[in-house]
């Protein structure tokens, strides 16, 4: 089974305690990344940037590939006088969200596999002076491709196996970030697979999350019906645990399903 792996995180501009947008700063967009690294890539989203990576076939190239496109946006920050924030939320002073680019919120819609259904847009009037990142993770291998459920099924099982235990390391703001983005069951139908887009940007800031994340992706991947299965009967339950940030709701649920909880070091 091969197996590729890749991600498309956005992270904030931070100095003088407070945040900045990185419009203008890094360049790029999501049509025309600016080419870094080994094969990945640099824009700006809204007044995010944002990185993605090439994709990785082994857990040494999908940390590698991360540990250099944060230490390529992060050299770059710092020679401008900022810190890269890899927070879920992000307050702006509203005087900073003037330039057009700070209101475009959104490209193409994104769809939800408890349900099947598309998720409501968000509008930059919904989100006032608040905009949120993620850590978007893209898998693609063949056996996705072979039926239309496919795709959904493998959604649900990451819901269960891989969301809920993240769940527990994210910060809370990440409910706030999920009352607009990211909602348990966010994905993309991609010509190679998913985009999984429920996952906040703190799986990337520690290698043992990193390899978590990773490790658990491969290990569900050739059972991914079985997962959904076991998903869909706790579904409410995981979209509590989730969407609520009810770590009551988590723990329970890995204790029943035997989920491994995410090393913290």
């Amino acid at each position: 089974m091969n197996i590729k792996v890749g991600l498309d995180p956005e992270a904030f501009l931070f100095k003088d305690k407070q945040y900045y947008p990185a419009i203008g700063l890094f360049g790029g967009t999501k049509e025309a990344p600016i080419p870094a690294g080994e094969g990945g890539g640099i824009q700006e989203d809204n007044v995010m940037v944002e990185f993605n990576t090439a994709p990785a076939s082994t857990l040494p190239m999908f940390k590698y590939q991360i540990s250099l496109m944060k230490s390529i946006i992060e050299e770059r920050a710092k020679n401008m006088g900022f810190e890269i924030k890899y927070d879920p939320i992000a307050t702006f002073s509203e005087d900073l969200l003037t330039h057009p680019q700070a209101r475009e919120i959104g490209c193409s819609p994104d769809y939800n596999a408890w349900h099947g259904g598309r998720n409501e847009s968000v509008n930059a009037s919904d989100l006032k002076n608040i905009r949120t990142a993620s850590g978007h993770i893209h898998i693609g291998f063949e056996w996705l491709n072979n039926h239309p459920y496919n795709k959904i099924y493998m959604v649900q099982a990451l819901e269960l196996m891989l969301g809920v235990p993240l769940s527990l390391i994210e910060s809370d703001k990440s409910v706030t970030r999920r009352q607009y983005y990211g909602m348990s069951g966010s994905f993309r139908r991609k010509p190679y697979g998913i985009e999984w887009r429920t996952p906040d940007n703190t799986w990337i800031t520690k290698d043992v999350y990193v390899e978590y994340v990773w490790n658990t992706i491969i290990r569900i991947a050739p059972k991914i019906k079985e997962y959904a299965q076991l998903a869909n009967r706790y579904g409410p339950n995981i979209r509590i645990a989730i969407n609520n940030h009810d770590k009551t709701s988590a723990e329970a649920l890995m204790k029943t399903c035997s989920i491994q909880r995410i090393p913290i070091k």
